[in-house]
């Protein structure tokens, strides 16, 4: 359910916008056994497309435009459930871009799920492209990340 959701405008050469939403999600957690859940963290934006392999590819290729995303998530757990584990930094470096995710408890009950990717503009040479496709399916793995809760009763 949608609660609230606001937005900014940043007009001029490089233009933006951020977005803030509040949203109650009705059964985002999913039980594993009687005592153990799982909390899918990347519930807003994962990457979703991946260019097709292409065995000895001969032309080159352009990133046309750079692209910033930034999310924030913070997850008001039920007093029922426990943090157990949650999973460690990523962080991924090329010379396509930078892609980062930083989950943190910030309470018995809250955490917070911070992920930021990075693809910088420009032209790449055929050979280049595989390393492109492992980055992307890279960034798509990470974006799977999950907490593991216990369930109190």
């Amino acid at each position: 359910t949608l609660n609230k959701c606001d937005y900014t405008e940043h007009k001029g050469r490089t233009p933006s916008f951020d977005e803030h939403l509040s949203i109650t999600l009705t059964n985002p957690i999913k039980t594993v056994t009687s005592d153990i859940a799982l909390l899918s963290l990347n519930i807003m934006n994962k990457l979703s497309h991946i260019p097709e392999k292409v065995r000895n590819r001969r032309t080159n290729f352009s990133i046309r435009r750079p692209e910033v995303e930034s999310d924030t998530v913070v997850f008001n757990l039920p007093k029922s459930y426990e943090i157990t584990e949650l999973p460690a930094k990523s962080e991924i470096l090329s010379k396509f871009g930078k892609y980062t995710a930083i989950v943190t408890k910030k309470d018995n009950n809250q955490i917070e799920y911070i992920r930021n990717l990075h693809l910088l503009k420009g032209r790449y040479l055929a050979e280049d492209y595989v390393a492109f496709r492992e980055f992307l399916e890279e960034i798509s793995s990470q974006d799977n990340a999950i907490a593991s809760l216990k369930i109190s009763k």
